[in-house]
């Protein structure tokens, strides 16, 4: 797993010197966090459904993701529960849990504003080609991102493939900026949102 991270460093860090180099080194191997860093988990594929179903019993944000410190905050709406909610309840869980494009860039750009020294973005998600490039295009006519690369651009041998969730949870544990499947536009309705790849 870590060779597999090393050798994807160019996705999340490309001004590495140690992208160039076929070895592993102590600085690749630290927990330290990567400066410049946004990464995104925005999980796809089957959470339409599961975000449909959550409004449907009025669900609140997982575990860890209800930290109190936490910037963002939810409140499931009244009307729904038990099997049943509203129209207006499943848009806004779907506004929050499974978010269009732009609201994607929309968080990204707000949180580009108050957070220093933002240049790369790594987009951690299970989400098919078409929709991953309809993103790319949107986040770099938003802003000059001096890359922007996905789970998808992994390359991984074999035995790499086994553990590639791993490593982007790698990659977003080490961000300067994580923003989850949810954070107000994007809601922490992911159990995997806290720690970085469904």
């Amino acid at each position: 797993m870590r060779s597999a991270f090393t050798a994807n460093k160019r996705l999340f860090q490309p001004s590495s010197f140690y992208t160039a180099l076929p070895i592993v080194s102590s600085s690749d191997l630290s927990d330290s966090t990567i400066p410049g860093l946004l990464a995104l988990h925005i999980r796809k594929g089957d959470f339409e459904d599961h975000c449909v179903h959550l409004s449907k019993w009025s669900a609140d944000w997982n575990g860890f993701n209800k930290f109190p410190s936490f910037i963002d905050k939810f409140t499931p709406p009244p009307g729904g529960g038990g099997g049943y909610t509203t129209p207006e309840n499943t848009e806004l869980y779907l506004t929050h849990c499974f978010p269009t494009v732009q609201r994607i860039v929309d968080k990204v750009m707000e949180v580009q504003k108050v957070s220093e020294g933002l240049k790369n973005v790594y987009i951690m998600t299970n989400g098919q080609v078409p929709w991953l490039q309809e993103l790319n295009a949107a986040l770099l006519k938003a802003h000059r991102w001096d890359q922007v690369a996905s789970s998808r651009d992994l390359k991984l041998n074999w035995e790499q493939k086994y553990v590639a969730q791993t490593v982007d949870m790698m990659i977003g544990e080490r961000a300067q900026v994580f923003i989850g499947n949810g954070v107000r536009g994007l809601v922490f309705f992911s159990s995997f949102s806290y720690a970085g790849y469904d």
